[in-house]
């Protein structure tokens, strides 16, 4: 015998728009991993047609540090959204600072698999993935957001450090392009610098220096981006001239 209750009508009616609902959103999350899979090998591929042309540590340093902060970013919204807890914060500066930032900015020296820093940098990756593990607010609804930052962490941005690092050139070449660079852990660098007065001059100093060049390099490949930077700071102006001329 048919019900003709109408609150089980109701029910019933209501069923069907929530399971289609649910497998709407489980098919657009599969399309976006399968679409993020495919962007990060043709990120990949890209990366090895660049780095084919030999270019100096200095652009592929500026190029990591830049994915690096817009991956920062994008997990920093992951928390802002709800999506992660926000005890995930703490986690993800502790990992991105200490490990990978410090990996770049220590780039393209090489370092043992047994050394203090190759360690550290596979402790710290496993403790961001198994925190990413127990940090979404419901796993079982946003498992594709922790499979792509899997992916990302683990693959895509190692991959990408590994494979811009002179491994083929010889003890010279090595040496030649890591000058300059130093090879100190960034905790300690910056335990040194909170009690020197000097060496905060220097860093100061430094980082105004980079942001110059970073500024003309966009100007300079970019006229809006050149027409903004000369307005706010006009003293620009000579260095872009100089820079096209060359």
């Amino acid at each position: 015998m048919e019900c003709t209750c109408p609150c089980l009508a109701a029910t019933k009616v209501h069923q069907f728009p929530q399971s289609t609902s649910k497998s709407s959103w489980i098919s657009l999350s599969i399309v976006f991993l399968i679409l993020a899979v495919v962007l990060s090998a043709g990120g990949i591929w890209a990366w090895c047609l660049y780095l084919e042309r030999r270019p100096s540590p200095e652009p592929v340093r500026n190029i990591l540090l830049g994915v690096l902060a817009m991956a920062t970013v994008a997990e920093y919204s992951l928390i802002y959204l709800d999506l992660l807890h926000w005890w995930m914060a703490i986690v993800l500066f502790i990992c991105n600072f200490w490990g990978f930032l410090d990996a770049l900015l220590r780039f393209p020296v090489l370092h043992d698999f047994d050394t203090a820093f190759s360690v550290k940098q596979v402790v710290l990756l496993c403790a961001k993935m198994a925190s990413l593990a127990l940090g979404f607010t419901s796993f079982r609804d946003y498992q594709v957001w922790f499979f792509f930052a899997l992916g990302f962490n683990v693959v895509t941005l190692p991959l990408l450090y590994l494979l811009a690092l002179p491994i083929d050139e010889g003890e010279q070449e090595q040496r030649l392009f890591s000058s300059g660079v130093v090879d100190v852990d960034i905790a300690w660098r910056l335990c040194e610098l909170v009690g020197n007065r000097q060496k905060q001059r220097e860093c100061m100093l430094g980082c105004t220096c980079r942001l110059r060049l970073a500024s003309c390099w966009i100007a300079s490949k970019n006229p809006a981006a050149s027409a903004l930077l000369v307005r706010f700071k006009p003293s620009y102006s000579h260095a872009l001239r100089k820079g096209r001329q060359v």
